[in-house]
């Protein structure tokens, strides 16, 4: 009877000390909420930068200046360059920029693609031997119009809408300011990049 004791105490005591080992081997789990929130990392946009009223103002002057030259003055050309182009002269070559390529790329860094293909369209800049040439030429500025003023909207994290307030001018009345005409120019975040998408002429 002793020894039918001590087995059953020696075979609980194997038993217990399995039982403790194996549950000390077993490997630790990380909680769920850390792989969960590795995945949600991953899986995020990153945010859209968003530019300042200032940066929004600055962009539209730099937009501005480069409707010019499509709408305005064409850009400055070395008039010892002028050469005929498809039967018409007076082509001379751009200074600022040597080809197409090279003034679209500045010109995507302000204008959507539609923007830019519409200046392009009707403009007369051509390219002669691998080079840019355009004629020279001024519409002139609309001096019934006066100063602008800019107010920046947020419509979303990738759509502000820049409303540009200018004043009309009565050239009867030693131009004063008789009333005041509105655009806006959509200013909106597509293709990694902030851009005018529409860009109405105001003088």
């Amino acid at each position: 009877m002793k020894k039918i004791t001590l087995i059953c105490v020696l075979a609980l005591a194997i038993f217990c000390f399995a039982a403790c080992t194996g549950a000390s081997q077993q490997p630790a789990q990380e909680p769920e909420t850390s792989g969960e929130a590795a995945e949600s990392a991953e899986s995020a946009e990153p945010a859209i930068p968003q530019p300042t009223d200032e940066e929004v103002e600055q962009a539209y002057q730099e937009a501005t200046e480069a409707s010019w030259w499509f709408r305005m003055l064409a850009l400055e050309t070395d008039p010892a360059t002028a050469t005929e182009y498809e039967g018409n002269e007076g082509y001379c070559k751009v200074l600022r920029f040597s080809t197409l390529a090279e003034l679209r790329a500045y010109l995507e860094t302000l204008f959507s693609d539609e923007v830019i293909d519409a200046f392009l369209a009707e403009s007369g800049y051509v390219e002669i031997n691998g080079e840019l040439y355009t004629r020279e030429g001024a519409r002139g500025s609309d001096i019934f119009k006066g100063e602008e003023t800019l107010a920046v909207e947020r419509e979303s994290d990738s759509r502000i809408i820049l409303k540009v307030r200018v004043e009309i001018l009565d050239p009867d009345a030693d131009f004063a300011v008789t009333g005041y005409e509105e655009f806006d120019f959509p200013y909106e975040y597509t293709g990694n990049k902030w851009v005018f998408t529409d860009f109405p002429v105001v003088r």
